[in-house]
């Protein structure tokens, strides 16, 4: 299974690359692009694994920005085969149909490239069927959309691990564990460690001893909700080690967002390796 860090800036990869000597997977939204499509696809390409390209379809179908098909096709005629993958535009979560004609008029654009976007399924009366529908199609990768319950996702990859155990399957904007270790898709992102490193400096931290995660704030007005203040962990001691010995941190470089984040993407990496060591 591979975890993808959902980004917005690029200049993020060089300042974790330097810190770890980790090559992460990363997926950017194409409404994030602008100015920074040179810097993934070719600057800091030697410090990224995997590079995954969103159409951006969750911020054009809530209205924060407005992407047409034939500008993406356009996009993706031109540099598509830079990216180890690419989605959908997807943009409509209520309108299957609409999604499967965005789907076709891309597929069709692309003819002659090595470029096939990879559909997402959004389907919440018939799910299966809608991933039945890709699989018929000949699509060997398939997305299931951030929408929707873990009851019913957990049912589909039930469903489709049976049926379709060749297809690999990606879980968009979900990282949820129970998810993650019953079933370990081929790929899933997020970009929690983000919206965890904004609020009061929440910080995931892995425990190899009990293969369990930590979730901590270093304190102020934003702290994250339910979480405890990491110097009152009864392993501050081990944390406060961990810190020290692979990053040179202090406790007062966790202020900082970037530390914040850095840590947050390294224990991706370690629950990621830990999914991946299950039998």
């Amino acid at each position: 299974m591979l975890i993808f860090q959902a980004i917005a800036e690029a200049d993020m990869i060089p300042i974790f690359f330097d810190k770890t000597g980790i090559k992460g997977n990363y997926l950017i939204a194409f409404n994030y692009l602008k100015g920074q499509s040179w810097k993934l696809t070719d600057q800091y390409r030697e410090m990224i694994n995997l590079l995954f390209l969103d159409s951006g379809a969750y911020s054009s179908s809530t209205g924060k920005c407005v992407i047409s098909v034939s500008e993406y096709l356009r996009y993706l005629k031109l540099y598509g085969h830079k990216y180890d993958a690419c989605f959908n535009l997807d943009d409509d979560f209520n309108n299957p149909s609409h999604n499967l004609q965005h789907q076709l008029y891309l597929e069709n654009g692309l003819i002659g490239t090595t470029t096939r976007p990879i559909p997402v399924i959004h389907d919440e009366k018939n799910p299966f069927g809608e991933f039945a529908m890709y699989a018929g199609m000949g699509h060997q990768y398939i997305a299931i959309g951030s929408s929707g319950s873990r009851a019913s996702k957990d049912q589909l990859l039930e469903q489709t691990k049976k049926k379709y155990p060749d297809v690999k399957i990606h879980l968009f904007g979900n990282l949820d564990k129970y998810l993650l270790e019953k079933h370990r898709p081929f790929s899933a992102d997020s970009a929690s460690w983000a919206h965890q490193a904004g609020k009061g400096g929440g910080i995931h931290y892995w425990r190899p001893s009990e293969n369990k995660s930590y979730q901590f704030n270093i304190g102020g007005r934003d702290q994250v909700r339910g979480s405890q203040h990491i110097k009152k962990s009864s392993f501050w001691e081990e944390i406060r080690a961990f810190l020290y010995d692979t990053f040179s941190y202090e406790y007062n470089d966790l202020f900082k967002y970037q530390v914040c984040w850095i840590l947050n993407f390294y224990y991706y990496k370690q629950y990621e390796d830990y999914v991946n060591s299950l039998k």
